[in-house]
């Protein structure tokens, strides 16, 4: 149970409102001319790539590797947020961010594991049916060049850099409860989920 969990947790770390309208997908791979099912599969290795590492270098020992690891997240979220700065600028996500932020406090870790699980188990139901009615209509075919492959592996993981960047604490608070091999099965299965969604 509490392997699932975890693995709800690194799901809903990574689906937020850019992914679940797609906006985010289309910033960081919009522009990449790759067949849809290949960035699919770049998206799910750059994603379990970084948090086996993560789960490797856990629980909170803090080494070298780690630190140069967060560092390398930290920066990426870094620029990532100060470029959207402009874009969250009188929203109301930013109230309901707050707000989040603020029941965590109060109301602890784990008891927001247990709602994030619900909110995470519906959007896994509703993202998939949302897409269900578009998966007969043809895609579009894209030649593959080396230039664009490069430039889609390089921005699979930045988009999984910037989606790791706290994974590193839900893993150190997991692991007190799971087994690394629990934690191994974790990333895979979120890895592919979130893959599959971001090819829908």
């Amino acid at each position: 149970m509490r392997a699932a969990e975890t693995e709800l947790l690194i799901i809903g770390t990574v689906i937020g409102a850019g992914f679940a309208t797609g906006a985010e997908i289309i910033v960081f791979f919009g522009r990449i001319p790759l067949p849809a099912l290949l960035l699919a599969a770049l998206i799910f290795i750059s994603l379990f790539s970084l948090i086996t590492i993560i789960v490797h270098l856990a629980p909170t020992v803090q080494n070298r590797y780690r630190n140069m690891l967060s560092a390398a997240l930290y920066f990426v979220l870094l620029t990532a947020m100060t470029a959207g700065v402009a874009e969250i600028a009188n929203r109301a996500v930013c109230v309901i961010s707050s707000l989040l932020s603020a029941a965590i406090v109060m109301f602890g870790f784990d008891k927001m594991t247990k709602f994030n699980s619900f909110i995470v188990i519906a959007i896994i139901v509703l993202l998939p049916a949302v897409c269900l009615k578009f998966l007969g209509q043809p895609a579009g075919e894209y030649a593959v060049r080396m230039s664009g492959f490069l430039r889609g592996v390089f921005s699979a993981f930045v988009y999984g850099g910037l989606n790791c960047w706290m994974l590193d604490k839900i893993i150190d608070a997991s692991a007190e409860k799971t087994t690394k091999k629990q934690l191994y099965i974790s990333a895979f299965l979120s890895s592919f989920v979130i893959s599959i969604f971001a090819y829908l």
